[in-house]
């Protein structure tokens, strides 16, 4: 077994960010981009992170426009030529109106005050531009004794540092709906079963924001994490684990 090796540092928290975060399948952006008229001209990224969408709509648009407050996050990406990349949040950007086809949020949404940014959303946006926002909640494995240790820890350590918006599940759903500034607001769900190690799921888990700032709280992180990490062995078929990555995607058109 390889334990993941993990300090309390902000900046390496974003290097397990871009080194154990599962990318979206292929069936996502089929189907977004499915709902985008082309020939695809312009795209935006907010919360583009290290570019896990952003590479994908660099396939497909002339130009993408990334928009990712941490810079942190922005320094272990890898962005093409054809990115801009725009250290700021979404709220205070000010882009051209009018011009982007689409506007994708990927695991971000909850982050922003909708009030401010859907109106923006809808500004940038060409008359039949698309907003597609999506995020997976918390994922889980096709193995009960490894779901119950992963739950016992979010019970008894990590959901006191779990941000309220993250256990509103409706919240991206909810708010574009009741925006004056979209309508035919639709929600599908998207397969993603992702194999993973268990040293890469135990860094999934640090990669996150709740997690991550627990770690910062202990001594010695990696022995928590070692701890973990044999827990989840010890009940383990094998060493690569089924973890569900389902996916939320909510399409809504600009009015």
């Amino acid at each position: 077994m390889n334990n993941v090796k993990l300090t309390t540092k902000f900046g390496e928290a974003n290097l397990n960010y871009k080194k154990f975060r599962p990318g979206y399948p292929k069936e996502l952006f089929d189907v977004i981009l499915s709902n985008v008229e082309s020939p695809y001209h312009k795209a935006i990224d907010i919360g583009a992170g290290t570019g896990i969408s952003t590479e994908i709509l660099a396939e497909y648009f002339n130009n993408v426009i990334a928009i990712e407050p941490d810079e942190k996050m922005i320094s272990v990406g890898l962005f093409p030529d054809r990115v801009t990349l725009i250290n700021d949040c979404a709220e205070n950007v000010q882009l051209p109106k009018g011009e982007f086809d689409l506007v994708t949020v990927g695991n971000a949404f909850y982050w922003m005050d909708a009030v401010q940014v859907l109106p923006l959303i809808s500004e940038w946006l060409t008359d039949k531009g698309i907003l597609a926002a999506y995020r997976y909640n918390l994922p889980m494995t096709d193995n009960n004794n490894i779901n119950k240790i992963i739950l016992n820890e979010l019970e008894e350590k990590w959901d006191v540092f779990r941000h309220d918006r993250l256990k509103d599940t409706e919240y991206t759903y909810r708010n574009i709906c009741s925006s004056p500034c979209f309508n035919n607001v639709r929600v599908s769900k998207i397969e993603n079963i992702v194999q993973l190690s268990i040293s890469s799921l135990i860094g999934f888990f640090a990669s996150t924001s709740y997690v991550s700032s627990f770690i910062k709280t202990l001594s010695n992180p990696q022995d928590y994490l070692d701890e973990i990490s044999q827990k989840i062995y010890e009940v383990s078929n094998n060493e690569m684990i089924n973890v569900d990555f389902g996916l939320e995607l909510v399409l809504a058109y600009k009015k």
